[in-house]
């Protein structure tokens, strides 16, 4: 499906108008990681964002507030996301106005890089402060995500576990996929 452009430099996978098209077709949750330069040009240029969450990337970010509200008037849960060098202090003052904190566990490039080191950590981090304020934050983990480290990203405090390689390089997906779940009880993998 041919994406459009965002920008000069940025090309969406999937338009609005192609999940429109999609969201008739089933009931599971769409969630959107603007992986841009410009997602606030971008929520402005598409309205309705057909989404039920939109994450973006904290460093792209002039005022993340402003953005996280207007994700929010969207109807979307909002969400950020910090690349593997981005220490978790960054996000922490937003904690209370996300719904979905996603943790890159490699840098945004290319599909099957090793997770880099201070991925569990950070998790860790992340889940500690949850707690502490009792938020209802959810935390994601994207890149490196794989059936070993699967556990161990649960132990640190991962509810969601985004995993590509690992799942699209087997050849049989549902034994991954049944591996995953059965590695660790964590209710968003069932």
């Amino acid at each position: 499906m041919p994406g459009v452009s965002a920008g000069e430099e940025d090309i969406l996978a999937f338009s609005p108008t192609a999940l429109e098209a999609l969201r008739p077709l089933t009931d599971l949750p769409f969630v959107i990681h603007l992986e841009l330069d410009n997602p606030d040009q971008v929520l402005q240029q598409f309205r309705p964002f057909p989404a039920d969450t939109i994450i973006a990337c904290l460093d792209t970010l002039p005022d993340p507030l402003r953005t996280l509200e207007h994700i929010r008037a969207r109807q979307a849960r909002p969400g950020l996301s910090l690349n593997p060098d981005e220490p978790f202090s960054k996000a922490a003052p937003f904690l209370p106005h996300l719904d979905v904190l996603l943790l890159l566990g490699v840098f945004p490039g290319f599909g099957g890089q090793p997770m880099q080191a201070g991925a569990l950590h950070k998790i860790a981090e992340a889940a500690h402060w949850r707690n502490r304020l009792g938020l209802p934050l959810l935390i994601a983990v994207d890149g490196g995500v794989n059936q070993s480290n699967a556990p161990a990203l649960i132990a640190a405090g991962a509810d969601i576990l985004v995993v590509g390689t690992a799942l699209f390089a087997a050849a049989d997906m549902r034994a991954v996929v049944e591996k995953l779940r059965g590695s660790a009880e964590c209710p968003h993998l069932r």
